[in-house]
């Protein structure tokens, strides 16, 4: 597994913990520093601005389906 497909992957796991992810996320930056293990804690760093920008995305999807919803411009179908 590749970096970038271990962060996804951790990524999508720790955001099924749901309001515990940071939490988790945290305590595993936590125990990777007081350990020493520096690659850990890049790594839960990385999953951590992972979880950031996805949430940004989905907010951002979420304020454009509403917008489009306001102006009576179905979500699935392009205005003509």
């Amino acid at each position: 597994m590749t970096g970038e497909d271990e962060i996804a992957v951790l990524a999508r796991e720790t955001m099924g913990l749901g309001d515990r992810s940071l939490e988790a996320i945290e305590r595993n930056i936590a125990n990777a520093t007081q350990g020493g293990r520096w690659d850990e804690v890049q790594k839960w760093c990385r999953v951590r601005f992972r979880i950031h920008r996805l949430s940004q995305e989905q907010r951002r999807c979420d304020e454009l389906y509403i917008s489009a919803i306001r102006r009576g411009v179905h979500p699935g179908l392009r205005a003509v």
